[in-house]
């Protein structure tokens, strides 16, 4: 527990510290000083190294957005299939084969899921891959889809407001998760050292 909450904190410190030098070295930039110009983070790069590293970094950025996206895509997909089910009482999805074989002669299906397809005691996923074809598109997947689709379109400026919200809504998310997690008490027993 006290090396993760070290490395944590650390990882905040840095975090911050690497943001306020970005955020100094954009103000420095010709015209700038009061952030007038719209200023992408790459460009900095390039005003001050070279163009090499301009496009290096802008390869960088986005593998590094791509990657949290396709988790958080993920996540989010499976958090939306199981409030479904929940509400709903299931789920549904279209499975696709992983490949064709002559047992497999349709070339998609539909399946369905509900709480009561999990297995006790392991962690319990809408469509787990060990039950269901690798290849799925789930209704959790279609709504979240949806849902951020709109806000895609859009560049950062025009997203302020959902992303103010988001913050507002981490917060009180967090202090509850903050507020359930100290209600319950510490328990030794629950600290792996």
């Amino acid at each position: 527990m006290i090396p993760t909450t070290l490395t944590i904190i650390a990882i905040s410190i840095l975090s911050s510290l690497t943001s306020l030098s970005l955020s100094a070295t954009i103000a420095a930039m010709p015209r700038n000083g009061n952030f007038q110009r719209n200023v992408e983070y790459s460009q900095v790069f390039h005003h001050y190294i070279s163009r090499t590293w301009f496009i290096l970094t802008q390869i960088l950025f986005a593998c590094c957005v791509l990657s949290q996206m396709v988790a958080s895509i993920v996540s989010t997909s499976q958090v939306v299939d199981a409030f479904v089910a929940t509400l709903h009482g299931q789920t549904y999805a279209l499975s696709f084969p992983a490949y064709a074989t002559p047992s497999h002669t349709q070339p998609f299906h539909f399946t369905t899921w509900t709480d009561g397809d999990c297995d006790t005691g392991t962690e319990c996923l809408p469509f787990s891959p060990a039950r269901y074809s690798p290849v799925i598109l789930t209704l959790g997947y279609i709504l979240t889809t949806l849902a951020l689709l709109p806000l895609c379109l859009k560049d950062m400026k025009e997203n302020e407001g959902a992303q103010v919200l988001s913050f507002v809504l981490l917060l009180v998310f967090g202090g509850q998760f903050i507020y359930s997690f100290a209600s319950t008490g510490f328990h030794k027993e629950n600290i792996i050292w």
